[in-house]
Parts: C-alpha cells; sequence; structure tokens
C-alpha cells in the first residue's frame, strides 16, 4: 500500500529536483516537472488497477476511484485513496503531500500559484476530506478497534518557515481532530516528510513526545510542542509518528497489533498498536 509524496509529482518542478533543467535539448525531469503530469504518471505506474495492491501478494482495497460519492464525479480520478480493514483495524490513505503543495510552496517559484496548481489543490483536497469522512463512517459502521490514517506530508512541521508555511493543513487537521473524537476509539495517524522519527499527540497540549534529535540518534524526549503549530485541539484518542526518513542508517518502523489484549501504555504503544524501529 503505497500514497504519494512530494518527492515524486509535487517537488518535480523545483530545479533542485530536475524541473526547467534541460540535458541535450530535453527536459530532465518528466513533462519538465510539471506536478499534475507527474502525479498522473504516478496513477500509471502504481495504481493502474484499481482496487487491488501491488506485489506478489495482491490485496483488495476499496479506492476512491470505484467507491467516489456520485456527487461529485471528480473524486474518481484519486485512485491513489484507498482503505482496507485488518486485525479489525480500518486503515486509510490519502494523498497529502508536504513540500510544494499542501503548505504553500508556488510550482516554478512563481509569485503566485497558477490557475493549475489552485485547482488541483482545491480538487484534491476536498476529495480527501470527503474520503476521509467516507472512512471513519466506514469504521463506525463496522464497529472496528481503531483506524490508522497513512498521509505523506508533516501537516505540523514548520521546516524553519512561519505558521503561514503549513496553514493550508489546518483543514485536514480540523477534520480529523473533530472524527476522532465522534470515534471514540484509538485513531494512530502515520506520516513521513519530516525526515525525523517522532511520536507525539499533536492534538493535545504538552502530551508526550519523543523525537530523534538527528538521523540515527535514539529517541529522546522532544523539546518542542507541535500542538503550539495548529492549538486549540485536545483529543486524547489520538497518536502520530514520523517515520524516518531517507538518512543512514536507514531504518522501517515495524508496527504489531493486538485488540484482544492491547499492550501496556508506554512510549512505544498505543491503543493496540506497538511498534519498535528497525535497521536491516
Amino acid at each position: 500500500m503505497y500514497t504519494p509524496g512530494d518527492n515524486e509529482w509535487a517537488d518535480c518542478h523545483k530545479s533542485g529536483e530536475g524541473g526547467n533543467v534541460t540535458s541535450g535539448g530535453s527536459y530532465v525531469d518528466y513533462a519538465n516537472g510539471d506536478p499534475v503530469a507527474n502525479l498522473g504518471l504516478i496513477r500509471q505506474i502504481f495504481f493502474s488497477n484499481p482496487g487491488r495492491t501491488l506485489g506478489d501478494h495482491s490485496q483488495r482495497v476499496v479506492s476512491q476511484a470505484q467507491a467516489f460519492d456520485p456527487a461529485h464525479p471528480d473524486d474518481a480520478q484519486f485512485v491513489e485513496n484507498v482503505m482496507w480493514e485488518q486485525s479489525h483495524v480500518l486503515f486509510v490513505t490519502v494523498n497529502v503531500p508536504g513540500g510544494s503543495n499542501d503548505d504553500a510552496d508556488v510550482w516554478y517559484g512563481a509569485a503566485t500559484a497558477s490557475g493549475e496548481q489552485a485547482q488541483e489543490a482545491a480538487l484534491r483536497d476536498a476529495a480527501d476530506l470527503r474520503w476521509l469522512d467516507a472512512a471513519f463512517a466506514q469504521a463506525q459502521s463496522d464497529h472496528v478497534s481503531a483506524v490508522v490514517i497513512q498521509t505523506q506530508a508533516d501537516m505540523w512541521d514548520l521546516d524553519g518557515k512561519t505558521a503561514a508555511h503549513i496553514a493550508n493543513y489546518e483543514p485536514f487537521i480540523s477534520d480529523i481532530a473533530s472524527k476522532t473524537l465522534a470515534f471514540g476509539k484509538p485513531v494512530l495517524l502515520v506520516n513521513g516528510d519530516s525526515h525525523v522519527f517522532r511520536s507525539d499527540n499533536p492534538l493535545v497540549q504538552g502530551a508526550t513526545c519523543l523525537a530523534e534529535p538527528s538521523s540515527g540518534a535514539v529517541a529522546t524526549p522532544c523539546t518542542n510542542d507541535d500542538w503550539a503549530n495548529h492549538p486549540s485541539y485536545n483529543v486524547p484518542n489520538f497518536h502520530r509518528i514520523v517515520v524516518h526518513g531517507s538518512t543512514f542508517p536507514l531504518e522501517y518502523l515495524r508496527v504489531s497489533i493486538n485488540t484482544n489484549r492491547p499492550p501496556a501504555p508506554g512510549p512505544s504503544s498505543f491503543g493496540p498498536f506497538s511498534w519498535e524501529r528497525v535497521q536491516p
């Protein structure tokens, strides 16, 4: 199961990523790094069979391309948004990238966003919010024990900039917060983007937080509270993990689920989930 991130489409316009760069008379990036074209290419490569995952043991999932709201037919293009149930947990992916889209970086370094960028973000954001709402409605209907949301963007990471840099994520955070409270059971968000492992609840002020201060370091108590970047929330049945990024030593996160005998609360557990960082 895969949800697209900024590096493979939303960042492609940047010259540092190959956008608007030529070599031998040809553009380096596909379609000169046009984000919309590159997202279309990702859909062709990775989501050509809606409702089926990749891999040798392909599994069935529900794609927004198959289960879109008929009142919003444009949502059918978001084949990358999927949900499935496993171990009495509902998983949902939403295409929310960091980098140059929802956190207000403008394509090709222009002064203001083009009509194409504004339209892409508006259509995708609306579809994403409807997909999240559908996922929580399904979770309530099926009486699952927990929900896992997977995105690429770290919606709380200022990246050294002002709060305006992440303001466009507020509708997602508000929606997740309200739906999580209404659900009343554990909701785990897993994201990447900021390249440093972090485990916290940014929807509760002063919640326990662990993070690695630099790549490969042991996680220690955080020196900052991401709640301050989107304040006014108090959602105790929420937790967020930022997975370690593309820095050495490489690692992956192994997550276990036990809905029958949930693990004791601790620095590496939440609700029915427990996890460990693994360096292959």
